[in-house]
This record gives C-alpha cells, sequence and structure tokens, in this order.
C-alpha cells in the first residue's frame, strides 16, 4: 500500500463523510488496479461514464462508504486523497469544490504544494478516458 501519495488533508473527515454521498469520483486506472490489490474486483466498485471510470454508488453513497467510514481509506483514490480540490474547466483553476459542506473553512491557496499533482492527475484521467473513447471508436 502506497501511503506516499499526495493528499490534501481533511481536518473533518472523522466527522463529514457528505463527500462519499452521490459521488461521482473519477478514477484512474492506477486507483483501479491499487484497489483490486486490496482484494475487491472492479465489477463491484466500478463503472464507467462518458469515457471516465467513475466509483459505483450504493443506495446514494460510494461503494465504500461503510459505518459512515470509508473502508479503502489506506488505498482510496488519489481523486478522494485530493478532494474538495478540483480542477474546474471552465476557468482552468483548481478550486475548493462548493459542495464540499466544510468549503468555506478552506483556503485553495494553502494547498499550493500539491496543485501540480492535481494537474498530473487530471491530465492521467483525461488521457485516459480519451483513450478509452479512441478505442470505442476503433470497434465501431
Amino acid at each position: 500500500m502506497n501511503d506516499s501519495l499526495p493528499e490534501f488533508y481533511c481536518p473533518y473527515s472523522d466527522e463529514c463523510y457528505e463527500c462519499c454521498l452521490d459521488t461521482e469520483m473519477t478514477i484512474s486506472i492506477s486507483d483501479v488496479k491499487r484497489i483490486e490489490e486490496s482484494g475487491y474486483n472492479r465489477s463491484e466498485f466500478l463503472k464507467e461514464k462518458e469515457g471516465f471510470l467513475v466509483l459505483q454508488n450504493i443506495k446514494g453513497h460510494c461503494y465504500f462508504l461503510k459505518d459512515k467510514r470509508c473502508s479503502i481509506y489506506k488505498v482510496r483514490p488519489q481523486g478522494c486523497r485530493f478532494y474538495p480540490l478540483i480542477y474546474d474547466f471552465d476557468v482552468e483553476e483548481i478550486l475548493i469544490d462548493e459542495l464540499c459542506a466544510n468549503h468555506t473553512k478552506f483556503d485553495v491557496d494553502d494547498y499550493d504544494s500539491i496543485s501540480e499533482d492535481v494537474i498530473i492527475y487530471v491530465n492521467e484521467i483525461m488521457a485516459e478516458k480519451e483513450m478509452r473513447l479512441k478505442k470505442k471508436e476503433r470497434k465501431k
């Protein structure tokens, strides 16, 4: 398990799991492999949506939310590690997601140290999406 992945520190994670409700967390192939290595089958937790790999929701919450806690916290996807930092494609900036219950308590500038990591991850996910869509197009 890799505990050295870059992440946003959320001091509210022990009392809040709102980001795990009705999630559409996009994940990468490396996230999928890390989760599978911990014993899960991708068919249980993964779906594809518009070329992106997305965590499944079960009854309105992330597949991995158990007893108000993340059951795969140590191997959770990189997007979960960054949240509530998100990349907004409309303004081409990293922002704090306003859907986060505690978004007003964070200052995006405090997380400049991982902003490059966020961009790298977003680019990885976008490249994987394009690859999947091209592969589907070739099959037609």
